[in-house]
């Protein structure tokens, strides 16, 4: 992919856009295609680097042209000359989708789409973009030609040569320079502007606003007026000094609009977030978009005026609260008369006027502070003061607004597509910090993974991904990436024994007394165990200017030294989970009944957040470590509370585990365990680390009834592999961990599956109940991979036999019989009465996930008997089932059998949707099986829907792909191949067939998912 485009030399890339007309200030975006190609939204959002160039080329060519409806094979030929045509189609729908995300964010309130798309052309919807090529010709045309003068701000594109670009640029330029022959025409010049009154500024300004609003009328106001209030615009002019930057800000518009609301509507808010979370450049932007926000960068257009003095506070220097007040002085530039408190003289110089103070870095001086933040309040009653802090004031009256981190794309190990990167705020940081330090790095479909995978294991904090981004001169990003997410010495969250005291002995809770001791020591040790943290850090002068930030290390000692020990102990217990956890999993961990206030704690402090179960609002709330506060933690971990503690806590992990598995009812809490698997998979490492693999069997054992109905990754699937492979444990234990890994495994294709349920069986005392659940296990396996019906009846017959049989087994086994009968023996009616004896006790049992499963198979015995409407019944009762059980494998399949039965009554387009909602839901839950089945279901849909092209790209993945997972695919499969590739050959002839059908095979997983999305649309 080519580098991204970059802005012209021409025209600053972050200068604001010249007045607009009204019709373009009322749209979604506006385009600046001359001296640069930037998109700056209403909501002042603003995109000046693009994922490739193509893209960039393509926003301009719609944004030119916004009335016409393109056509896709125009697109192409402009974008990629000379491409063969199905390559240039898919290179299209790429940038297409790429472009979509930017200008149709998730979860973005305005919510009409921009692009306006079909199988043959493209358009723009109407009045959503606006261009500054067109307003340029629009201002010619109208005679306006001072402003058509401004708009000119540099030729077209800079840097894209295009053919069809480079027409257009002369074309413009022409224009121009006509325009600057009829400037210098007499006739033609614009009559001199009016001189500006002796008493205050002219014009329409943000001075002369200012001078406006205080005289109570417009800026032309009479002379006494405008003498009047000479004095107060002198004053107003002279706005303190913001800090200035000169990098590009990301991802925080909305952010930015919810925080000028509550500044508006409240007095004192205070800005919350962990060090390097970007609280000082968001009230930067802030204070900057209220005292004088430019055109095109409108954040509330309310909002513009509120306040006519904004005046910034930093307080990073400051060793006392008691100097509090004198910044706030100096900052303003007010000098208290002698005698004169320094509160009374800024009551003086501030009466009668609204002024938003900043107050920056407040943290360390608290809580002493706290008073004095009061007191500003209580003498300037018409002043609004937002603080920056890592931690609150917890005073009355006091607003909390805590800083998100910038956004992520999808978590890892989902594969993640382009557009998928390229809308996350994160990636955009990452690759444009990284291109000023290597100016040929972009953005690509190569790297997209990587990078998503990158941005989590920094948690999105921007200065984390500042620091790496600027290491790409000397570190790929999957070094980075590797170093990033190396566990330190004693597996997942475990403690770095070999690291040396910040302060105290072994075993000693102390405070640490200055960030300052907590880095060196950490240094002092010999071998480095924190390899993210060494990463993060960098040099040079803005290192030494700016010490606080020069490393993720020092941000995060400077607000560890603030902690009390027992707070520091409890922070160190938590790097035993990997992953969010709940309040009541860690006070069982640490052994302390305060665990819940001490989290309030850190989370004033922000050194850890809070976030509700996905899916479960009302459930327990649960806490999550930053990475790079996690690896610091534990770091310390030994320093804090004593060599035996981690060890302790990871032990203390695994018995919490079994006791909260022993709590399930019939119907386990998927959602919740869902939320849990980061942290068994912690637990797992930190068994085998600690040499205790038989207690990570133990766990496994204890939560098989849930872990069943759940895709784990693969990784944790290797450590359950690594435990059992130590020998070690009992052979009951032993037998049901194998039974699971082995049907866990086979969903996910791994190789191994067979041979582990074997071993499960092997391994299970003949007369125990574990046997007769492994060759449940052993059959379900063999039928599963290799449609072995033969012998998967001689298990299920011998588990039959078995003298132990509960219930559970006995309608797992009804319930295989009866897919058997039905698919390979055809006996439809045999199987349809196996399945409702298997429903009848899962009924009685009372598991609702099994109970879902067993509609689910009705369903199928009744498309089968072509018994639409029963079918239809039995899968809406599955599908509402499993939404409200959060059963997402079950509800992607209940979704695809609908969407056979669709397509058995001849609803080509439900049956579509239907596939297209089994695939999205299958790959949220990461059940690759199942979504295989949608994308190889789907193409008939489409053949019949006339849309070849789309069908063979989908067939030919979802073949290559089940093949190389699954094993050979079956000799009815293969008949229905076949009969998809005559039907795509017939419409679309043989060669453009053979072109799709090898695009498909070539795709990756992602891509396959976004052929499905546009597909299903």
């Amino acid at each position: 992919m080519p580098p991204a485009s970059s802005p012209s030399t021409a025209a600053a890339p972050d200068a604001p856009l010249g007045p607009p007309p009204a019709a373009a200030a009322r749209a979604r975006w506006r385009v600046r295609v001359l001296g640069g190609v930037d998109l700056v939204g209403a909501g002042g959002e603003r995109h000046s680097r693009f994922p490739s160039r193509a893209i960039a080329a393509l926003l301009a060519r719609l944004a030119l042209a916004p009335e016409r409806a393109h056509a896709r094979e125009e697109l192409v030929e402009l974008l990629w000359p000379g491409v063969d045509l199905p390559v240039g189609r898919n290179r299209l729908r790429q940038a297409l989708s790429t472009l979509k995300s930017l200008l149709e964010p998730a979860g973005d309130a305005l919510a009409a789409p921009v692009l306006l798309a079909d199988r043959a052309q493209v358009r723009v919807a109407p009045g959503a973009l606006a261009c500054d090529a067109r307003e340029f010709e629009a201002a010619l045309r109208e005679r306006r030609l001072a402003e058509a003068r401004d708009l000119y701000r540099g030729e077209l594109m800079p840097g894209h040569y295009d053919d069809w670009v480079q027409e257009e640029r002369r074309r413009l330029e022409n224009l121009f320079e006509r325009l600057e022959r009829r400037l210098h025409s007499p006739e033609d010049a614009p009559g001199p502007a009016a001189p500006p009154g002796n008493d205050g500024p002219a014009g329409d300004g943000p001075a002369a606003r200012r001078a406006a609003a205080l005289a109570g009328g417009p800026a032309t106001a009479a002379p006494v007026a405008t003498v009047a209030t000479a004095a107060m615009v002198a004053a107003t002019a002279a706005q303190p000094l913001l800090p200035s930057y000169l990098t590009r800000w990301f991802g925080a518009s909305a952010l930015l609009r919810r925080l000028c609301e509550e500044v508006e509507a409240h007095r004192l808010v205070t800005l919350l977030g962990p060090g390097g979370g970007g609280k000082t450049r968001l009230a930067v932007e802030l204070a900057r978009a209220l005292r004088e926000a430019p055109p095109g960068h409108t954040v509330a257009p309310e909002a513009r005026g509120a306040f006519d003095l904004v005046a910034f506070v930093p307080l990073v220097a400051l060793a006392s609260a008691e100097g509090l007040v004198d910044q706030v002085l100096a900052a303003l530039s007010v000098r208290a008369a002698p005698g004169v408190t320094g509160t009374a003289a800024l009551r003086q110089a501030l009466a009668g006027r609204r002024v938003l103070v900043v107050l920056d870095n407040l943290e360390h001086l608290l809580p002493e502070a706290a008073a004095r933040v009061l007191q500003l309040a209580d003498e300037l009653p018409q002043a609004h003061l937002l603080v920056t802090s890592r931690r609150r004031l917890d005073v009355d009256g006091e607003r909390a607004f805590a800083i998100d981190a910038l956004a992520l794309p999808p978590a890892p190990p989902r594969p993640v597509t382009l557009a998928d990167a390229a809308a996350s705020a994160a990636v955009q940081m990452f690759v444009d910090r990284a291109r000023a330090a290597r100016t040929d790095f972009h953005l690509s479909a190569r790297n997209a993974t990587v990078l998503a995978a990158l941005v989590h294991a920094l948690g999105g904090l921007p200065l984390a991904v500042e620091l790496a981004a600027a290491r790409v001169r000397s570190f790929s990003p999957s070094e980075m990436l590797q170093r990033l997410t190396r566990a330190p010495s004693g597996g997942s969250g475990a403690a770095v024994a070999s690291k040396a005291p910040i302060a105290g002995s072994a075993g000693s809770t102390v405070r640490i007394e200055s960030p300052e001791s907590a880095v060196s020591a950490r240094r002092a040790t010999a071998a480095g165990g924190t390899p993210a943290l060494d990463l993060l850090s960098r040099a040079g002068p803005r290192g030494a200017r700016d010490a606080r930030h020069a490393s993720m290390e020092a941000v995060i000692a400077w607000s560890w030294a603030q902690l009390e020990p027992a707070d520091a102990q409890l922070l160190c217990a938590s790097t035993v989970f990997g992953g969010p956890f709940t309040a009541a999993a860690l006070a069982f961990v640490a052994e302390d009944d305060g665990a819940p206030l001490r989290l309030d704690v850190l989370q004033a402090h922000s050194m850890l957040r809070s976030e509700p179960v996905p899916g479960d609002p009302e459930g327990p709330l649960r806490f999550a470590l930053l990475p790079p506060v996690r690896e610091f933690a534990t770091a310390q971990a030994v320093a804090v509370v004593g060599s035996d503690a981690p060890q302790r806590w990871r032990a203390r992990h695994r018995q919490w585990l079994v006791q909260w598995a022993g709590a399930f009812g019939p119907t386990p809490p998927l959602t919740e365990l869902r939320a849990e698997i980061p942290n068994l998979a912690a637990a797992l490492d930190g068994a085998l680390h600690d040499g205790r693999p038989e207690e990570a069997l133990q766990v496994v054992v204890a939560l098989r009834p849930a872990l069943a109905d759940v895709a784990l990754p693969e990784g944790l699937l290797d450590a359950l592999a690594a435990a059992l492979a130590s020998g070690r444990g009992e052979p009951e234990p032993r037998s049901r961990a194998y039974t699971l890994l082995g049907l866990l495994g086979a969903r996910v294709g791994r190789a191994s599956a067979r041979d582990d349920v074997d071993a499960g069986v092997a391994l299970a005392t003949p007369t125990s109940p574990a046997r007769a659940r492994a060759l449940h296990a052993a059959a379900s396996v063999r039928w599963r991979l290799a449609s072995d019906a033969a012998g998967a009846l001689r298990l299920i017959n011998e588990a039959r036999a078995a003298p132990r049989l509960d219930d559970e087994t006995r309608a797992s086994l009804l319930a295989l019989s009866g897919a058997i009968a039905g698919a390979h023996e055809r006996d439809f009616a045999r199987s349809e009465a196996l399945q409702r004896e298997a429903f009848a006790l899962w009924q009685r049992l009372g598991n609702r996930h099994a109970m879902t499963s067993g509609h689910y198979n009705l369903a199928i015995c009744a498309t089968r008997l072509k018994r639409w409407d029963e079918a239809l019944a039995h899968l809406q009762a599955a599908c509402d089932a499993a939404r409200e059980l959060g059963d997402w494998q079950q509800l992607s399949l209940a979704l695809n059998v609908l969407g056979n039965t669709l397509a058995g009554r001849r609803d080509w387009a439900g049956a579509l949707r239907a596939y297209g909602e089994a695939a999205e839901h299958a790959w949220a839950a990461l059940e690759t099986r199942a979504l295989l089945y949608a994308l190889w279901n789907a193409p008939h849909a489409l053949a019949h829907l006339r849309r070849p092209e789309a069908a063979a790209r989908l067939m030919a993945f979802a073949a290559a792909t089940w093949a190389a997972q699954f094993g050979p695919i079956k000799a009815d499969d293969r008949a229905e191949i076949r009969r998809l590739q005559r039907l795509s050959t017939v419409q679309i002839g043989a060669a453009r067939h053979a072109a799709a059908w090898a695009e498909g095979e070539r795709a990756t997983l992602a891509e396959a998912v976004a052929w499905m999305r546009e597909a299903a649309g």
